[in-house]
């Protein structure tokens, strides 16, 4: 019997090195996100799926180019637009997928209940020049995604908590990582264990959605 789902949400862990260290690209949410719990935190950029959407790689590429981008009539607040035109593009044509989970999301407001939702994951490896780029935009208060603010980080900013993370983010990137990321929301991930699938039609065997995937 299928699974009950809410909904299909993908994501991309953007990541370079730089001068051999590793780092990374996350939105992080600010004042006004709807979940003020969870204001300041971080999240890989990536969201839920619309009915336009076909595919997990549909999702991602669609929330890519929502996200990362220039909001119209806030020109002044954005780095230029051809860096985060770069960005975009960097990040999309490196993608790739890493795994797919069940997502247990706890409760964290009374009008906002425990969700069940499956999540794709993709990595992408951007060039290191184009991350410091982006880097020396941040502190000058230039925005490069128009849902939140970019954050870069190190793997240990994210172990000692340094950079909070939000939702189900802490759960599924305690897999990637390798080690326990601060998960204070307790929400649980569970490994798929086969490929990211080429359709989101092909989940419906295993999956009942609540929010509709056409078949």
């Amino acid at each position: 019997m299928p699974i009950p789902v809410n909904h299909h949400c993908s994501v991309v862990v953007i990541r370079s090195n730089v001068n051999g260290d590793n780092r990374f690209l996350f939105s992080k949410y600010t004042p006004g996100y709807p979940a003020e719990v969870f204001v300041g935190a971080a999240n890989p950029i990536g969201g839920n799926h619309e009915s336009v959407d076909r595919s997990p790689w549909g999702i991602l590429e669609r929330e890519v180019t929502e996200e990362v981008a220039v909001k119209q009539g806030e020109e002044q607040n954005f780095a230029p637009e051809n860096l985060i035109l770069n960005l975009r593009r960097e990040i999309l044509q490196n993608a790739k997928p890493w795994g797919d989970f069940l997502v247990k999301d706890p409760p964290y407001a009374r009008d906002r209940p425990a969700v069940d939702a499956l999540v794709s994951m993709y990595e992408s490896n951007i060039p290191s020049d184009l991350l410091w780029e982006v880097a020396k935009v941040i502190p000058k208060g230039k925005r490069i995604v128009t849902e939140g603010v970019a954050c870069i980080c190190t793997p240990e900013d994210l172990v000692t908590g340094k950079i909070r993370l939000a939702n189900v983010a802490p759960a599924i990137l305690t897999p990637y990582f390798g080690v326990a990321l601060p998960n204070p929301h307790m929400a649980v991930a569970f490994s798929l264990r086969t490929p990211i699938r080429d359709t989101l039609a092909q989940y419906l065997v295993d999956f009942d959605y609540k929010k509709k995937v056409e078949p």
